[in-house]
């Protein structure tokens, strides 16, 4: 098995040979006795000869290699790879996902789709996007489809997906990617939530498979299918040309899904975030890709739009694959030799949770060279266990990387930039509560863990501020604010998108620390399950009625052993309900709430009435509840089996029940 530095070593065998020569003729050292992950002093080489030897490598490869890079590097890997990105061809800066998708078209890469890891699934080379996508544009334009209206793309991760979705733009009109149906009685739920995208962004057209084609009729909108769509076989004539102003199209936000929000992206903000992506992360048009992520949500459609953008080559699977075989996902890096994969905080759990040691034999992560982490909290222990599990396979430290992104700002705001490991930060727990500032701390059990997300991104620009928006030191606790490129222009509703500063209240809290950001919680108490945004209220409103009317709050427990939180209810009730009322109670309360948000309740408890605190205009004051959920005790709602640990995909608008 490759280990990282002989992985490099091969994607740049002709730098690492000439930097060995160059050690060589300069130390007197044969080039088989030199590792490149030893540091250069240790061939007698002294700063004035590392300098003349980066000078050389800068006539003989027409590069520049600052003085600050040379500082940083630690091996000679370091100067191999540093030369081998240098010397990559560069992504040209293309304003509109139409242009870039037109410049990738002109190489011979593209995107294979499958079912699942084991089919060889549908090649898409980007050519065939670019024409395909010209025939259904026309179809829609045929259709009546206007420019600037909105189209629902409601399909699973396929072929029909990018094409629809991008001829949506090129026939003038602004693409909205909604899940489709999934999941034991999913295809009930899709009518319903067609109509409720449908009035969030104001769409009049929707575009569905073929099976769902029948049931979606009832959302009220026009329905159309890939298939009828491309059959029509209209020769592509006066489609749209963007502009970098355009509305690319809408993203609608992680919030709960009675309450979505569509942001506005433009072509200009989405191209900017999918550059710095590439910079931050070392992608380029040699890079290979892999996602199991819902193309409906902004991780998977932007793992995409990186692949496309850089023309590189990329594979994407169904997230039911990696659903019923998380293990699949690393044998499918190790196979296919993907460099950039990133994934939920919960993705990498999961794996964790199904690896076993035969699993390990053969796996080879070598090639693996940046693994994003975002979309929820990231635990400490979880960035610690995946590079200890996975290191005797060539796992590099460096590869597990949590970031910080939203919709608003595209898709990224921070990330390492790759081959350095993670931060972890020991900060005072008592000062975090106590004084919002993030101390060292004085003793062991104050001691709190914290993961960095890495410094902003090139162009982006992070601040902390207090509640008068006045900026805060590094250390102090505040709420986040960020500005930049890949900003959104509004929402759809018409509300503005930043302050008359430029920049963007996150609703978050977090610090910086040596120009990194970590994040602390959330001001406005959204509880992320699932690395999704939930508000409190509306699950608490379901919940509710379920309980026959009885006051719930709904809040986040922390899962330690998993590194995460789930979802409870505290329920108010006259007198504890008996075993049997219990158990039909809790499952009724189980069903409404997967219903409704496809959330799974980890615990239910019952407290007395008016145990669950009221502020003075009747609403739930949400700081005491963790305190009065542990107060609660093991209640015979406990007795009911947990949810598996599966159900941690519905976060994404999955069931692990889905065929």
């Amino acid at each position: 098995m490759a280990n990282a530095t002989e992985e490099s070593a091969r994607a740049h065998l002709p730098i690492s040979e000439r930097i060995i020569a160059l050690v060589a003729e300069q130390s007197l050292v044969a080039p088989g006795d030199i590792r490149l992950d030893a540091k250069p002093v240790e061939y007698g080489l002294d700063s004035l000869q590392v300098m003349e030897m980066a000078g050389r490598l800068e006539q003989e490869y027409n590069i520049q290699i600052p003085d600050a890079a040379l500082a940083s590097m630690s091996s000679l890997h370091d100067l191999v790879t540093y030369v081998g990105d240098a010397c990559r061809p560069r992504v040209t800066g293309e304003a509109t996902l139409v242009a870039a998708l037109r410049r990738a078209a002109a190489g011979e890469k593209g995107v294979t789709f499958t079912d699942s890891a084991a089919s060889t699934g549908e090649r898409l080379a980007y050519r065939a996007w670019l024409e395909r996508s010209g025939i259904v544009a026309s179809a829609l334009r045929a259709r009546g489809v206007q420019p600037g209206g909105r189209v629902l793309i409601c399909l699973p991760n396929s072929a029909d997906f990018v094409i629809t979705f991008f001829a949506s733009m090129r026939a003038g009109a602004i693409p909205v990617a909604v899940s489709p149906a999934q999941g034991f009685g999913g295809d009930r739920a899709l009518a319903p939530r067609l109509q409720k995208a449908a009035e969030s962004v104001s769409a009049k057209w929707a575009i569905v498979g073929s099976r769902d084609a029948a049931r979606a009729q009832s959302a009220g909108i026009a329905i159309f299918t890939p298939e009828e769509l491309e059959s029509e076989a209209a020769a592509p004539a006066d489609l749209y040309e963007p502009a970098p102003d355009d509305i690319a199209y809408i993203q609608l936000t992680s919030g709960t899904t009675r309450a979505q929000r569509g942001a506005l992206l433009s072509h200009a903000a989405v191209c900017a975030n999918l550059r710095q992506i590439g910079e931050a992360s070392g992608y380029s048009p040699d890079a290979i890709g892999y996602s199991w992520l819902p193309m409906f949500h902004d991780m998977g459609l932007g793992a995409v739009h990186v692949a496309m953008y850089h023309a590189s080559e990329m594979f994407v699977t169904a997230p039911f694959s990696f659903l019923r075989s998380p293990v699949s996902w690393l044998k499918q890096i190790s196979v296919r030799r993907v460099t950039h994969s990133p994934a939920p905080a919960f993705g990498f759990r999961h794996v964790l949770e199904r690896l076993s040691a035969r699993d390990l034999v053969g796996l080879d992560l070598s090639c693996w060279r940046a693994a994003y982490v975002g979309a929820e909290p990231i635990s400490p222990n979880l960035v610690e266990e995946f590079n200890r599990r996975l290191q005797s396979c060539g796992l590099q430290a460096g590869v597990l990387q949590p970031c910080y992104g939203m919709a608003e700002a595209t898709l990224a705001v921070t990330m390492r930039p790759r081959d350095q490991a993670a931060r972890i930060l020991s900060v005072s727990r008592s000062s975090l509560a106590r004084e919002k500032l993030a101390r060292t701390p004085t003793a062991n059990d104050d001691a709190f863990s914290v993961v960095s997300c890495g410094p902003a991104i090139p162009g982006t620009e992070i601040r902390i501020v207090d509640e008068q928006r006045g900026e805060l030191a590094e250390g102090r606790i505040g709420e986040i604010e960020i500005r930049g490129p890949s900003m959104f222009r509004g929402y759809w509703s018409a509300e503005s998108g930043a302050g008359a500063s430029g920049f963007f209240a996150t609703g978050d809290l977090g610090f910086l620390h040596a120009g990194e950001l970590y994040v602390t919680g959330r001001k406005k108490e959204i509880m992320i399950l699932s690395g999704e945004n939930h508000q409190p209220a509306a699950i608490e409103w379901t919940a509710s009625r379920a309980a026959q009317g009885a006051r719930v709050a709904a809040l986040g427990i922390p899962d330690l052993q998993r590194g995460t939180e789930v979802l409870g209810l505290l329920v108010e009730t006259n007198t504890p309900p008996d075993a049997s009322t219990c158990a039909a109670l809790v499952a009724e309360l189980r069903r409404a709430v997967d219903e409704e948000f496809a959330l799974a309740v980890a615990h239910v408890r019952f407290v007395p009435r008016r145990a669950i605190p009221l502020t003075t205009s009747g609403k739930i004051k949400r700081a005491p509840l963790l305190e009065i959920f542990r107060r609660a005790g093991l209640e015979p709602s406990e007795a009911v089996p947990p949810p598996r640990a599966e159900r941690s995909l519905e976060g994404l608008g999955l069931s692990p029940d889905s065929e």
